[in-house]
């Protein structure tokens, strides 16, 4: 992505995040928009959100979804 998180991680596609506010989401890229995004893995569709529009400071890595699926939802896999 370019973007590192707040304590100087790369983030990748597919990373695990974890955001101020203590919601996980994870980065994938959207081709429509052809931006990298944070999405919830919620039932209700979650959110969707640019990673350019958030302030590094508020989101960690905390894994990713290959590694770790059990930090995410498991109803939407």
């Amino acid at each position: 992505t370019g973007l590192k998180d707040k304590n100087g991680v790369e983030i990748y596609e597919g990373d695990i995040i974890m955001l101020r506010d203590s919601r996980v989401v994870f980065v994938w890229y959207n081709t429509n928009r052809c931006s990298f995004e944070f999405r919830e893995y919620v039932s209700d569709g979650g959110f969707v959100d640019s990673l350019k529009d958030f302030n590094t400071d508020i989101y960690e890595v905390v894994g990713n979804i290959h590694d770790n699926p059990d930090l995410i939802n498991k109803e939407e896999q």
